[in-house]
């Protein structure tokens, strides 16, 4: 596992030279099995070095090689790499029906690298097909199974990634934060089975993680500026009590100063315009 964490994320030029003499050897030799994997390192090179078109001719070789063997396993991991490949040259029904067959296989083998590149690939799709909010919802996703599982998705499709994420963070503003704290609560099939469908993604103006009234109420306060003191007499409560009210407020929504949760009550109409 950890030499494919390497590879994925350092294979260059050179690498591919090495791959492509490796494949000769190993297809001399009779060895198939060795043929299968080298050919899913063989479209890393040119996936990380911009050459899509190859990428995509050597994970569909992958695939191929894979299934003729009942490498069922390496299968879907190549489907995974063959879908990103396919996003970033712009084939998005393509690249979908790549991940429909590929992240679910992975998913259930448990393979926790592969998890997180199945992911990193939703992630992408979301972005590809306009549905920013469930791409930021499966940033959530992501940051979870990662923390919980101890493993660091590979640096190229991290900065992919970014990149792709970097207008719809610009545009959501306080949201994202709210929509990625959403995410780290969704289970991993639940959310599997979200992007691969093909429905519209909600608005932007999700409620978000659910507040009690109270809770509610304490935020539309807090949001107009009064101090936990001041909340406290408003609604004839202890200062202690708003302060756990604040604090479960904050965390629900994922929020770590109130001025987000200003930001985030003025967005929904918490708080009147003049306030």
């Amino acid at each position: 596992m950890n030499r494919g964490r390497t590879a994925l994320g350092s294979v260059g030029m050179e690498g591919g030279r090495d791959i492509t003499q490796a494949l000769a050897v190993l297809s001399e030799a009779g060895d198939a099995t060795g043929v299968a994997g080298a050919l899913l390192f063989s479209g890393l090179a040119p996936q990380f070095t911009g050459n899509a078109e190859l990428a995509c001719a050597n994970f569909t070789r992958c695939v191929a090689h894979a299934e003729a063997l009942g490498l069922h396993t390496l299968r879907a991991r190549a489907l995974q790499l063959l879908g990103i490949a396919r996003l970033t040259a712009g084939d998005v029904a393509g690249a979908r029906a790549a991940l429909r067959e590929g992240v679910p296989v992975v998913v259930a083998t448990g393979d926790r690298f592969g998890i997180t590149v199945g992911i990193g690939a939703l992630i992408n799709l979301a972005v590809a097909t306009d549905r920013p909010r469930l791409a930021l919802r499966l940033v959530g996703v992501l940051d979870e199974f990662a923390d919980v599982n101890q493993v660091v998705p590979p640096r190229p499709l991290r900065e992919l990634t970014d990149q792709a994420l970097a207008r719809i963070r610009a545009a959501a503003g306080a949201t994202a934060a709210t929509l990625r704290a959403e995410g780290r609560h969704l289970a991993l099939d639940d959310a599997v089975a979200e992007a691969l469908a093909e429905g519209p993604d909600r608005s932007w103006r999700s409620r978000g993680p659910s507040l009690t009234p109270r809770e509610t109420e304490v935020a539309r306060l807090v949001a107009g500026g009064l101090s936990n003191r001041d909340v406290a007499a408003r609604l004839f409560l202890s200062v202690r009590t708003v302060e756990v009210h604040v604090d479960h407020v904050l965390t629900k929504l994922g929020f770590g100063s109130r001025g987000q949760l200003t930001a985030w009550a003025h967005e929904r109409g918490l708080v009147p315009r003049n306030t």
